[in-house]
């Protein structure tokens, strides 16, 4: 995502468009965890909100 979901909604919402965005973070798959080490994962995994990896099943229903 280019801009924050809140700061696009906010620019949008003048304008009656919804904006609905889904940010977890780093999310615990495959693609995220091969090329890094442990320690590459727990810096990234600090930087979100609430400072843990997401996971797939976590999610994904919040998607569906």
């Amino acid at each position: 995502m280019l801009r924050g979901g809140l700061e696009l909604s906010k620019e949008l919402g003048d304008r009656k468009i919804n904006v609905n965005a889904i940010a977890p973070g780093p999310v615990e798959t495959g693609l995220f965890l091969d090329d890094k080490t442990d320690e590459q994962i727990a810096q990234v995994t600090k930087l979100a909100p609430i400072a843990i990896g997401s996971r797939v099943r976590s999610c994904a229903p919040t998607a569906v």
